[in-house]
């Protein structure tokens, strides 16, 4: 997922989210990878930040935590995450709490 499909759903500005997930490379919380992007409004070349799916949760909790669940939404829609039902959730959850 790019920075700008990030900022769109977050409302943000795409610098904005980009200045974000720089911030969080320079922290080691994430990683991304910059790819050069057409823009089809401008016609010109863009160079679009690409984070995978569990650091676009960590740059949207960052930029706009309210919207997080859009961007649940959106991997469900892309059909590259399913619902862990929430007993398997908390069985998951004792077990960590319980070794440490």
């Amino acid at each position: 997922m790019s920075h700008i499909e990030i900022a769109k759903l977050a409302g943000k500005r795409p610098d904005t989210v980009k200045k974000s997930m720089e911030r969080l490379q320079d922290k080691g919380l994430i990683s991304f990878t910059p790819m050069t992007e057409s823009c089809l409004k401008t016609n010109r070349a863009i160079n679009a930040y690409h984070v995978n799916q569990r650091d676009s949760y960590v740059v949207m909790a960052q930029v706009s935590p309210e919207f997080t669940a859009k961007l649940v939404d959106r991997w469900q829609d892309k059909g590259l995450i399913q619902l862990t039902p929430m007993t398997e959730v908390h069985r998951r959850y004792f077990l960590h709490s319980n070794l440490g």
